[in-house]
């Protein structure tokens, strides 16, 4: 979590996130950045392991709803790999 906190100050030092996120407190920690983080793994906490690992590994099944969490944790996860 710490790391992911840092990911973003440095994007955010860079320009490619806002530069909120690249406000360091008097300690010299991201503050913002830590937060978001926190509630980022927050959210992936509420997703059911196993049936994600599932609906992963089977891509051709047919889906009878739209998870609005699964796309925003794709997105998350996409920022972060960038």
């Amino acid at each position: 979590m710490c790391s992911d906190s840092f990911q973003l100050l440095g994007m955010a030092e860079r320009g490619f996130l806002p530069a909120a996120l690249a406000k360091r407190s008097r300690h010299g920690t991201p503050t913002l950045a830590i937060i978001l983080s926190s509630l980022g793994i927050l959210m992936l906490v509420t997703f059911d392991f196993l049936q994600v690992c599932m609906r992963l590994a089977r891509v051709e099944a047919r889906r009878s709803w739209f998870c609005t969490k699964c796309v925003v944790a794709m997105l998350l996860d996409a920022v972060h790999d960038h």
